[in-house]
């Protein structure tokens, strides 16, 4: 496991962050919310509902392992790993104890991206334009970039955060883009236009070397008037497709 992701697990732990313990059972999950408790040499302590002592005993039999998931900022951590023992004692303080288990250290870990804002799908007849650029580090936004610069996109949704995209490459070769560019974003809707700055995240390689679906998140709009206004224009387009998706949904439009 990186440094980075066991850092964060153990973090959470010293935390006391509240987490989500899930128990196989006859071919199901049997969830149940709680919290970590403490450190342990070989992993670390959750509390745990007494009522399920046997159902945790066999599986420390067993080996079978756990799951575990908890959520810290804009990110969801997700793990199995076996449970080692159970102490029906567990001490919380000179007065407290409780029921908890001892997870071991797990080898693996995956961590999902949380979206702040709901993302709302952009219909054909939507109408909107997206073109975006790549620009060098100090170059201003609204300075004309030049025609190698541009990354040809198709939209896919969009939100008050950011966008979802899939670039495209030219004369048969992968995109041009790549996480640390900057990047010029122009939104039209109408006869309203968005210039905004943003960058690439989290991108999803395919089959098609041609082609990378990815999100693209926003440069923080919020500092000045100029961003402000760029806000508000953006929440009003999201505001209308949202609108737009549930007049679909009530006609039964796919």
């Amino acid at each position: 496991m990186p440094e980075s992701e066991l850092q964060q697990l153990q973090d959470a732990v010293a935390r006391n962050t509240a987490a989500v313990l899930s128990l196989p059972s006859a071919g199901m999950l049997r969830h149940q919310k709680t919290r970590f408790l403490a450190t342990a040499p070989e992993g670390f302590w959750m509390e745990c509902s007494p009522e399920d002592r046997l159902l945790i005993d066999e599986l420390i039999t067993t080996k079978v392992p756990a799951g575990i998931s908890f959520k810290t900022a804009q990110v969801k951590t997700v793990f199995a790993s076996p449970i080692l023992e159970r102490k029906e004692d567990f001490r919380i303080n000179a007065d407290t104890t409780v029921c908890a288990v001892k997870i071991q250290t797990p080898t693996t870990i995956k961590q999902m991206q949380r979206r702040l804002s709901y993302r709302v799908r952009v219909p054909a007849e939507a109408e909107m334009r997206l073109e975006v650029w790549r620009l060098s580090p100090r170059v201003p936004l609204r300075d004309k970039p030049s025609a190698t610069q541009r990354v040809p996109a198709e939209l896919i949704d969009i939100s008050i955060g950011g966008l979802g995209v899939i670039f495209l490459g030219v004369d048969g070769q992968p995109p041009r883009v790549c996480s640390e560019d900057r990047l010029r974003i122009l939104i039209t809707s109408g006869e309203t236009e968005l210039l905004i700055e943003g960058a690439m995240r989290f991108p999803r390689p395919g089959t098609d070397p041609t082609k990378l679906r990815t999100g693209v998140v926003f440069k923080t709009m919020d500092s000045d008037l100029e961003g402000r206004q760029n806000l508000a224009k953006l929440t009003k387009i999201v505001g209308e497709l949202q609108r737009m998706e549930a007049r679909r949904a009530r006609l039964g439009i796919a």
